[in-house]
This record gives structure tokens, C-alpha cells and sequence, in this order.
């Protein structure tokens, strides 16, 4: 996993369950329509304060958003909107790790 998180990106701010989609605040470099991301968050020594299962879900992004209006790339410093394709109950939890994996 050391390799993906030198290509880290930023985290995950909110989740919205009804919408299916998370909101991400990009703290290194850019995120782009077409970038294939990594969301992972791992296992807590201690279960008590929260969060004790390990997430990981890797997807392209297909749709990416500001204020709700599509957007091709996002950069440092920008919060932005990417629909999740997964189910409601599986979507990213918040403080979720996002990297981009590299192509090829």
C-alpha cells in the first residue's frame, strides 16, 4: 500500500447516502474525471473510539463535481463531489484516505 499513498490525494469530508456520493477535500496535486482513485481507511488498534473495520473501495471517476456543476479536474486547496458506485450502506465512511492510482 506504500506505493498508492505516496499518491495521496486527500480524504473524504462528508458522505451523502441518499445522493450515493462523497464529498473530498483534495489536499496534494490534482483529481481529474477519468482518474482511477483508491479509498481506504485502515483498521483502529482501539474498536472502542469508532471505526474499527478497515474500507477499501477502488473505482474510476465518472463523475466529478463543485456545487454541483461537472468539473474535469480539481486541484489542492478545492473540495469536490464524486459519485460512489456502490450501494448506500458501502460507501466510503468519513476521514476516509483518497489516493489516485497510477495508470498503466
Amino acid at each position: 500500500m506504500a506505493e498508492v499513498e505516496n499518491d495521496l490525494r486527500g480524504k473524504v469530508t462528508n458522505v451523502f447516502r441518499k445522493l450515493g456520493c462523497v464529498a473530498i477535500e483534495v489536499k496534494k496535486g490534482t483529481l481529474r474525471r477519468g482518474d482511477e482513485v483508491l479509498f481506504f481507511k485502515e483498521r483502529r488498534l482501539d474498536p472502542s473510539k469508532g471505526d474499527p473495520e478497515e474500507y477499501v473501495h477502488r473505482q474510476v471517476v465518472d463523475s466529478l463535481e463543485i456545487d454541483h456543476h461537472p468539473v474535469e479536474v480539481v486541484s489542492a486547496g478545492m473540495r469536490c463531489g464524486i459519485k460512489i458506485n456502490l450501494p448506500a450502506n458501502l460507501l466510503p465512511p468519513n476521514n476516509c484516505v483518497v489516493t489516485r492510482i497510477p495508470a498503466g
